[in-house]
């Protein structure tokens, strides 16, 4: 029999991955329920896209990470460099202590990282003005 997959988080420097709760709507108008899905944010370099992957649960058990075989949405272009810190407590935000890689599932006891900083480089399409930086520190709340 299958077995299920840990909830949990797993990414790299440049790509993220996690389970989360998320309406169905979209997956079937007769179903307004939610469900457990697998959610992955990649940075297309090649494209300078941030490209979003989705991925619902099947009966028996919730989809597998990293998010894989599935078609991606394009979220934003232009984007020069995506970049996620992983760090394992407010301090180490503050001492600047971060790991470029997590895996709820591999040595982490299935724990999640206290918060992630996503620092985006955005670049206009003719080159014309330098590109612009931005940054966002995510707590998450259940991870302690």
């Amino acid at each position: 029999s299958p077995v299920a997959a840990p909830l949990g988080l797993e990414g790299s420097a440049s790509d993220l991955s996690f389970h989360t709760l998320y309406s169905t709507d979209s997956f079937s108008a007769e179903d307004k329920s939610s469900d457990i899905v697998a959610l992955r944010f990649a940075h297309d370099s090649n494209n300078k896209k941030i490209v979003r992957y989705l991925k619902n649960s099947d009966d028996s058990n919730f989809p597998s990470l990293p998010v894989d075989g599935v078609a991606g949405i394009d979220l934003a272009e232009h984007i020069e460099q995506l970049t996620f810190e992983y760090y394992e407590s407010a301090s180490d935000l503050e001492s600047g202590l971060f790991k470029t890689a997590w895996d709820s599932g591999a040595g982490a006891d299935n724990k999640l990282p206290a918060l992630i900083r996503i620092r985006l480089k955005v670049k206009d399409t003719k080159g014309l003005i330098q590109p612009k930086d931005f940054e966002s520190v995510i707590y998450l709340k259940n991870a302690i």
